[in-house]
C-alpha cells in the first residue's frame, strides 16, 4: 500500500513567490493508476489554490481535512471552525461543503480509501461556486489551473 504523501511528492510542481503547488488533476489521474483500494495517510490538509499568471486564489473553505476517527467529530469540529454554539446556527450551504472537504481515516491502520480522495477531486472541479469565486476573480474558469499543497 501506497503513501499518499508519497504519491503527492512524485507529482510535477509549480512554484509561484516560492511556494511549491501541485496539479490536482496530477493527483487525480496518479491516484485513478493505483490498483490498491486505500492509501496510507496521517492528519494532513489539503488546500487548493487556483494559479494562473503569476496569481494565486487560496480556497480555503475548500480545504480537505483528514484526520484520524478518534478524534472530534464533524458536529464539534463544524462549531469550532465557525464559531457558532448550536448547528442550527450554521448555514446549510457550509455544513455541506464542510461534510465533502472531511474526511476520516481508520486510525489503527491509518488507511484512507482512494475513492473517496477522488470523490473530494471530482467535487472541487465541478464545484460551481468554486468556479463563480474564480470567475470573479480571475475572469475566466479552467480546471487546469487548479492546484493544491498538503501539510
Amino acid at each position: 500500500m501506497r503513501n499518499l504523501m508519497d504519491i503527492v511528492h512524485m507529482l510535477d510542481t509549480r512554484v509561484v513567490s516560492n511556494e511549491k503547488y501541485y496539479k490536482l488533476k496530477d493527483l487525480n489521474n496518479a491516484l485513478n493508476a493505483i490498483s490498491d483500494r486505500f492509501v496510507e495517510v496521517d492528519d494532513n490538509v489539503i488546500t487548493p489554490y487556483y494559479v494562473s499568471a503569476g496569481k494565486r486564489l487560496e480556497l480555503y473553505e475548500y480545504e480537505l481535512k483528514i484526520w484520524n476517527d478518534s478524534q472530534e467529530g464533524f458536529e464539534e469540529y463544524i462549531l469550532k471552525l465557525t464559531g457558532k454554539k448550536n448547528l442550527n446556527d450554521v448555514p446549510n450551504e457550509v455544513m455541506q461543503r464542510q461534510k465533502r472537504c472531511m474526511v476520516a481515516y481508520d486510525n489503527n491502520s491509518q488507511k484512507l480509501r482512494i475513492s473517496r480522495l477522488k470523490k473530494y477531486l471530482c467535487f472541487l472541479l465541478r464545484d460551481e461556486e468554486l468556479k463563480k469565486q474564480v470567475e470573479s476573480s480571475f475572469g475566466a474558469f479552467d480546471e487546469d489551473n487548479l492546484y493544491f499543497d498538503v501539510y
